[in-house]
């Protein structure tokens, strides 16, 4: 029953939603410390701050999802962000180099957070489908994310978050997907679903294609 689960950033422990849950644990050894109000109260999407002593969540404590701050040793109150509608967060990413965090909702946005200035507004915004993938550069500088064109095909997009200006890096012809960026930030890996080598089907006598994904550099 874990709902999501993310790797610390020095990657000794794990944060997860467990039934709804907010959990924090050691890799190797200690104890499994639980976050955030119990009962009737569920958390989803948490990952860690980039200090790697706080976590962000979504909580719906008060009726309606909203944002919360969690110091992993209880050290301090939990931070509640209730003034911004976010709509129902489908993902988040958080940046590895300050308090800001981005998330896709399920109204099709993606919003940017700025924890410790609490600002808040609107990147980007697809007609289509959900905004997917969202992956930080290493600078904290640029974001990319797959962004839905059609049912079926989807193109890798990229944006500076401090000006929000954006750039479509592949073509409207296929389905790019997970872009990830590779750690001095020269290159972009992705997946596409582009390959067209056909397979006889032996049961239905007809060629398809169900080895179409492949890994690509950018």
């Amino acid at each position: 029953y874990i709902d999501s689960y993310t790797l610390h950033p020095d990657g000794h422990a794990l944060a997860m939603t467990v039934r709804g849950q907010l959990f924090s644990m050691a890799n190797w050894e200690g104890g499994v410390l639980q976050h955030g109000e119990a009962g009737p109260v569920r958390h989803r999407v948490a990952d860690w701050l980039n200090d790697g002593e706080r976590l962000v969540a979504v909580s719906d404590a008060s009726g309606e999802d909203a944002f919360e701050i969690h110091q992993r040793d209880g050290s301090a109150d939990i931070i509640r962000m209730e003034k911004y509608d976010i709509g129902r967060p489908v993902q988040v990413a958080v940046s590895p180099k300050k308090d800001e965090v981005v998330f896709t909702n399920h109204r099709h946005e993606l919003h940017y957070i700025n924890i410790k200035r609490q600002s808040f507004y609107l990147l980007d915004r697809c007609e289509q489908d959900w905004i997917r993938d969202v992956s930080w550069s290493q600078d904290g500088r640029w974001i990319a994310y797959s962004y839905p064109t059609t049912d079926y095909k989807s193109r890798i997009k990229i944006m500076n978050v401090r000006t929000a200006e954006s750039w479509f890096v592949t073509s409207d012809e296929f389905r790019d997907f997970r872009p990830a960026w590779d750690p001095e930030g020269k290159f972009l890996y992705f997946l596409s679903n582009r390959d067209f080598h056909p397979v006889y089907d032996q049961h239905h006598f007809e060629l398809s294609f169900p080895q179409a994904t492949r890994p690509y550099l950018l």
